[in-house]
């Protein structure tokens, strides 16, 4: 089974207990001295990597491995977007378009299941590509930059989140972290990590201007204790969604990534940059 089709089938499975481990946001969150809240802290990611990314009023956005669409369905509320989000979880989707009707958004909100890397939507058409979390879990970037400037009208701009290598493992380091990132796997699904110059070589590569990075790491490590504390609080709940040995490894990696944070393996941060004319 290719990656593609395992994370498929993992964020399937994962998605409703999930909701109760990382909130309905499904990402990390963004602390300060005055966001100590699991949720106040993932809403303040969405308003600063809109910020960062200079989304404006009425644009039309692309939300590219959107979840279940909380943070689209925020933007729209906010910026009144219009937003269309692809992920590769049907589950996702299906969560994502209830929520939508039920906000009375459908006209602004649509999702869809796509492949990132081959996503059938018509070129030139975005002015904002919005990608939170999911970049690490597809190993052709290039190709995934390229599908995301195709789609990308002149002067558009894509801004993403997520973890990064804070430098390249060796061979030696993927033998000596192997049980940590079998761990990993089966916690997040597969992923093809990489460090944030190799996000900024892969954009400028593929045409895009005034690549721009924020390195937040340590704003975002707090929010593996909230997980912890939110499975210690709703084990009953996830257990009727998920295995035991499921939570048990997902608290394990939650320990694994605190301490790859602490050894200055692992990054959090967002980046941003402008297709070019």
């Amino acid at each position: 089974m290719d990656a593609s089709s395992h994370n498929q089938q993992h964020y399937d499975t994962v998605t409703d207990a999930w909701t109760y481990i990382l909130g309905d946001n499904l990402h990390y969150g963004a602390f300060s001295p005055g966001t100590q809240d699991l949720e106040a802290a993932t809403d303040q990611l969405i308003w600063e990597m809109a910020e960062f990314g200079d989304l404006q009023q009425g644009m039309k956005v692309l939300d590219v491995g959107c979840g279940i669409g909380n943070p689209a369905l925020a933007l729209c509320q906010k910026f009144a977007c219009d937003v269309t989000g692809i992920t590769i979880s049907g589950r996702g989707v299906e969560l994502a378009n209830a929520d939508a009707q039920a906000r009375g958004l459908s006209g602004s909100a649509r999702f869809l299941v796509s492949d990132a890397l081959d996503n059938r939507l018509g070129a030139d058409v975005f002015d904002l590509v919005w990608q939170m979390e999911s970049s690490h879990l597809m190993y052709d970037k290039p190709r995934l930059f390229q599908e995301n400037s195709r789609v990308l009208k002149s002067g558009g701009v894509i801004v993403l989140c997520d973890l990064f290598l804070k430098r390249e493992f060796s061979v030696t380091d993927i033998y000596n972290y192997r049980n940590e990132l079998a761990v990993l796997e089966a916690s997040f699904g597969k992923a093809k990590m990489a460090t944030m110059d190799y996000y900024q070589d892969c954009l400028e590569n593929c045409g895009f201007e005034s690549v721009a990075l924020l390195d937040i790491s340590e704003r975002a490590r707090p929010t593996l204790t909230h997980w912890q504390h939110n499975v210690e609080n709703n084990r009953s709940n996830i257990e009727q969604l998920l295995d035991n040995k499921a939570v048990d490894e997902f608290l394990d990696a939650c320990v694994i990534l605190d301490d790859f944070f602490h050894r200055d393996l692992l990054g959090y941060g967002l980046i941003r940059g402008r297709k070019g004319g």
